[in-house]
């Protein structure tokens, strides 16, 4: 809609959890667990815009007994709840990015992005404005103005001191 090229970096947290990573193929866009049957689709994950699947042993109705595949507690998961694996649409704009990863345009808009997230964190935790306790848009706004005039005489001053040193 208004034509933006979103530059969102990916987790570095959750690379450790890829132990049982290997052994799931696609099949269109369903996974196969490793014993060879589709996985049976746990629903959607709005928060994190994700498709949840289970073992298709473990979300069985009827009888849920995983210890009775092949694969339980040795390339798949040992937990009663089954084995679980997110796949993420295509509209998923962290992963699927206008602009390519890692590329030099992507980095050049995630600098800029990083610089103004600096930004609105000086404002909002080191010149204390969400400690503020004002009522009104209009004071609101003399708020954020003195933030951001404070945070610009703060940038030229530390200029300043390193041209005279």
């Amino acid at each position: 809609r208004w034509d933006m090229a979103l530059v969102m970096p990916l987790n570095q947290r959750n690379q450790d959890h890829s132990r049982f990573a290997g052994s799931i193929r696609l099949d269109g866009s369903i996974p196969i667990c490793p014993a060879g049957r589709p996985m049976t689709r746990w629903g959607f994950c709005p928060d994190r815009l994700r498709i949840k699947w289970r073992c298709p042993l473990a979300a069985a109705t009827k009888t849920p007994d995983v210890t009775t595949c092949p694969h339980f507690g040795q390339d798949c998961s040992g937990s009663a709840y089954g084995r679980v694996v997110y796949t993420y649409p295509k509209d998923n704009y962290r992963l699927h990015t206008r602009i390519p990863r890692d590329s030099d345009l992507w980095q050049l808009h995630a600098n800029a992005r990083s610089c103004a997230e600096r930004s609105v964190k000086r404002k909002k935790y080191d010149f204390h404005l969400l400690q503020t306790r004002t009522a009104g848009r209009d004071r609101w706004f003399f708020r954020f103005a003195l933030a951001a005039m404070c945070q610009h005489v703060d940038a030229w001053l530390h200029h300043a001191a390193r041209r005279l040193a």
